[in-house]
């Protein structure tokens, strides 16, 4: 039977309809009940994480997250690097379950346990590499997946711990002991307890050894033979509240202890401070294009001192210096004259109390400090200043 013209046109289209379908087919995926079901190997965004377990190897380490810090808890504990830690866990959970599978004789050697903010744990445990696959077989309860790539692999002390041998905020150490050296800052800069005395300190002899103890790290925390001079560091705030503290050795290399006798490899930024004296000749330390005033109190009497201008002034007494005299030497209340200097826009005071004993002229801090004596050429600019009469 002849086709009518209509079926015709039908027929003809089904005829282009067929292959474009075809052709459609093979560049949409196919959508599989596994693709459907696939879901993130953990639960969880890596921010919400505030606990950490990894097992494996004989070994297990936890990390908890305080005040946004993460701490390793075990197997010793230190402070963890966070960019370490949240970069591992955000490999974690970019991880997918591509889909379930029926496998036997497994061994799930490694195991993951995780706790988010709201106090949900999740556990997973993670065997081999499944063949001719880029992912890892997973136990999830009794069920098995494959994950649609490689799981990253365990945290190692290298890779976690914080490398920082001393982690502390520069403004906020105000005492320092290293080893048998004790600095401690004042309203007049840095001082350094020198035989049961005081004695003010080169200022950027301090300023350098923060530098290098904030700049000490750990270079590897494979542990090292304990050998060496042990040594204590301590940094405290303003009230000697500890802010960071280690114990290192100077041996043929520098280590610090991480755990009981666990020692490791560390920077020698150390070595140029541990034998220095820190304290200084010069008698004033302070910066001239702060000065605000000079002030000479002779016998109760003040006056101040604007002869020859103020940076003529700073000039002459910043170029005092001296050397420690012997501990006998010390002034008498009121004796002689001293010489005090206000800081423009600062708290700091810089005051030196002088006198003299026969022809020789010292400068003193406070009862509490070493005496200076001073250079034959200062101990004449203190006398033509102050007058030889007011000493």
């Amino acid at each position: 039977m002849a086709a009518t013209a209509s079926q015709t046109q039908t027929i003809k289209r089904l005829a282009f309809a067929i292959p474009a379908v075809w052709l459609l087919s093979l560049l949409i995926p196919e959508s599989t009940v596994e693709d459907k079901l696939a879901r993130p190997l953990l639960d969880a965004q890596a921010d919400a994480i505030t606990a950490f377990i990894e097992e494996g190897g004989g070994t297990q380490r936890r990390l908890v997250r305080r005040a946004d810090r993460w701490i390793q808890m075990e197997p010793w504990s230190a402070a963890a690097d966070d960019e370490a830690v949240h970069k591992h866990l955000r490999a974690l959970t970019d991880i997918a379950l591509s889909r379930a599978v029926e496998v036997t004789e497994l061994n799930f050697d490694r195991r993951v346990v995780i706790e988010d903010s709201d106090g949900t744990q999740q556990d997973i445990r993670i065997g081999r590499r499944a063949p001719g696959s880029d992912g890892n077989y997973i136990q999830i309860k009794d069920q098995i997946w494959l994950t649609d790539s490689q799981v990253p692999p365990a945290l190692t002390d290298d890779g976690v711990i914080d490398k920082r041998v001393l982690s502390f905020k520069r403004h906020q150490a105000k005492h320092l002991v290293v080893g048998s050296v004790e600095l401690e800052h004042t309203s007049a800069g840095w001082r350094v307890q020198a035989n049961s005395q005081w004695a003010m300190a080169n200022q950027s002899d301090v300023r350098s050894l923060l530098d290098a103890l904030l700049d000490l790290r750990v270079e590897t925390f494979a542990t090292k033979p304990v050998n060496g001079t042990e040594m204590s560091i301590r940094v405290s705030d303003k009230d000697r509240q500890t802010l960071a503290t280690a114990q290192v050795r100077r041996g043929a290399e520098w280590t610090t202890q991480i755990h009981e006798g666990r020692w490791a490899a560390i920077t020698p930024g150390l070595s140029p401070w541990v034998d220095h004296g820190f304290s200084r000749r010069a008698v004033f330390d302070f910066d001239p294009e702060l000065v605000n005033r000079f002030e000479m109190e002779t016998r109760g009497e003040f006056r101040e001192m604007n002869s020859g201008g103020l940076a003529l002034l700073a000039s002459g007494l910043l170029a005092l210096e001296g050397r420690i005299a012997a501990p006998e030497f010390t002034p008498k209340p009121g004796a002689g004259t001293t010489i005090t200097v206000h800081l423009a826009g600062s708290d700091q005071v810089h005051k030196a109390q002088f006198w003299a004993e026969g022809r020789r002229i010292f400068a003193s801090h406070g009862s509490s400090y070493a005496a200076i004596e001073l250079e034959a050429d200062s101990a004449e600019y203190i006398k033509a200043l102050a007058g030889s009469t007011s000493l």
